[in-house]
């Protein structure tokens, strides 16, 4: 049988079959697991109790109903399976024990027969050293440390200059999606986008990172590797996730993706921060003179949600903080049918609660829409990342959005959309961001005029593609092609960029 990732990792704590254990009901209160004399804390006496029940794996339990509080699992043995519950739960005499304390982490309770094994998410290389995280808190779903990778600046000249990057990778909120993500059932990721088990302690670099083509990539770099599931936002630790369909299916995940970012940050300003390996060290953080924040897809909603609270970290009068996002969405209420609009909007009020929320990721949050809309029946909108790009985001930052982002059109079909409705209404949000100045919640605290990007070749994210990074074009206003790389950096230099394409397309080169 191919084993999982979990099983491989955990050795012969992962011979253990994965089962639920339950809390019980006693006289009113819920009880933690293993409590067998329902005092709501686990100590000697449940352990006591517990060891009078044992009957191994084969033979069944007495039907006491000490015994039967034994049986965590309901499989009706009394086992090494209930003894390991038990150790998770144990509190001390007189110390509660919370209901989910048996629920075991994602890696011990999933076997992912037919999965393949996870492969390191990016290439080894030559290029960007491993750093692991190791405050209290940073941590992937899976329990591992969080890391990221780091490159010194190439010359004196850059020496002050910065570019840090949330990496890509979809996301997970209930059993269902973490299982497939784990399990890589999907076509694009597996644990390795769960764990920093699985890395390289060297990686190649791409794109932005490519040295050798990229003036940007002279700047220190740091690149976050997304290992939370949660885009870079979640604050929750041992979240418990039950099946749907089966409730004696559950597992313990994390979701710490703000609380990783917020590790990084606060080591490398403290800084210099040297590579695991010991051959790459950075500077301090807290020198810098300009800060890219930028992300990709999941990376670029993190990088949303959390850039303000970044450029809050530094002093203006010494740094310099821009944004750069690659991809996104359109406005909700730029679709052209109304029913489209009301349903996309019905649909995202219920993802602030059900995925956003307290009970999954506790997601940090943009703070100004937050405290202009907490309170309020509008409070979910604060994790439209288009709604507080327009309205909430006082960083100067630069957008590129596909006309025809084949990701976004996906995810908006199940409404109804259409390619031509999915760029007529990018087309309108392009137009909207020239005039946040004016229009945007926040207005007054906006004294820039973003760069626009809008391509329309299909391409979802771009950020880490050569080819339609370096390569790929869009026609100005008079008909000069620009790079991603080009536009981006004739922004930086301090020039408006407002370059996007038409439907169907009439300017834009994209690569084979």
């Amino acid at each position: 049988m191919l084993r999982s990732p979990g099983y491989i990792w955990v050795g012969i704590i992962g011979l253990l079959a994965a089962a639920a254990v339950h809390a019980t009901v006693h006289a009113g209160q819920t009880l933690p697991p293993c409590d067998a004399d329902s005092d709501r804390d686990v100590d000697l006496d449940d352990h006591a109790a517990l060891l009078s029940c044992m009957s191994g794996p084969r033979g069944l339990r007495a039907g006491r109903p000490a015994c039967a509080a034994a049986d965590q699992n309901l499989d009706r043995h009394v086992d090494l399976e209930d003894i390991a519950a038990l150790q998770n739960c144990y509190s001390g005499d007189g110390v509660l024990a919370t209901v989910d304390c048996a629920v075991r982490p994602i890696a011990l309770a999933l076997e992912c027969p037919g999965g393949d094994p996870p492969t390191p998410d990016i290439a080894a290389g030559l290029d960007l050293h491993k750093v692991t995280l190791n405050a209290p808190g940073a941590i992937c779903n899976d329990g591992t440390p969080a890391i990221m990778y780091i490159r010194r600046a190439a010359n004196p000249a850059n020496a002050t200059n910065w570019v840090i990057y949330l990496q890509a990778g979809g996301g997970c909120s209930d059993y269902e999606s973490c299982v497939e993500r784990w399990c890589g059932y999907g076509p694009q990721y597996d644990a390795s986008k769960m764990s920093s088990l699985v890395t390289h302690e060297v990686v190649v670099g791409h794109g932005l990172f490519d040295r050798g083509e990229s003036a940007l990539a002279d700047a220190n770099l740091v690149f976050v590797y997304y290992c939370s599931s949660d885009h870079h936002t979640g604050r929750n630790s041992s979240a418990v996730l039950t099946s749907a369909t089966d409730p004696t299916k559950s597992f313990l995940v994390h979701f710490r993706g703000h609380t990783i970012l917020e590790a990084a940050i606060t080591l490398l300003m403290s800084g210099p921060v040297m590579s695991d390996d010991g051959m790459e060290t950075l500077p301090p953080l807290s020198t810098a003179t300009l800060v890219l924040f930028t992300g990709s897809s999941a990376g670029s909603a993190g990088a949303r949600h959390n850039v303000d609270w970044v450029a809050s970290r530094f002093d203006p009068a010494k740094t310099e903080v821009r944004a750069a996002f690659d991809a996104g969405s359109p406005l909700s209420e730029d679709f052209p049918d109304p029913a489209v609009v009301d349903a996309i909007l019905a649909g995202t009020e219920a993802e602030a609660e059900e995925t956003y929320g307290s009970q999954r990721w506790n997601s940090f949050l943009d703070e100004s829409c937050r405290a202009y809309l907490d309170g309020t029946d509008m409070a979910w909108r604060c994790v439209d990342t288009t709604y507080v790009t327009l309205n909430h985001m006082t960083t100067p930052f630069f957008t590129r959005n596909d006309l025809t982002d084949s990701n976004s059109v996906n995810n908006f079909q199940s409404f109804g959309v259409t390619v031509e409705d999915h760029a007529a209404a990018v087309l309108r949000t392009h137009a909207r961001l020239p005039d946040i100045t004016k229009t945007a919640v926040e207005a007054p605290a906006i004294d820039f005029v973003p760069g626009v990007y809008g391509p329309n070749c299909g391409r979802h994210i771009a950020f880490l593609d050569p080819g339609y990074f370096f390569a790929a074009t869009v026609d100005d206003a008079v008909g000069q092609p620009y790079t991603f790389d080009e536009a981006l950096r004739s922004w930086l230099l301090g020039n408006e960029v407002y370059i996007v394409d038409e439907h169907p397309p009439a300017s834009s080169t994209c690569p084979p």
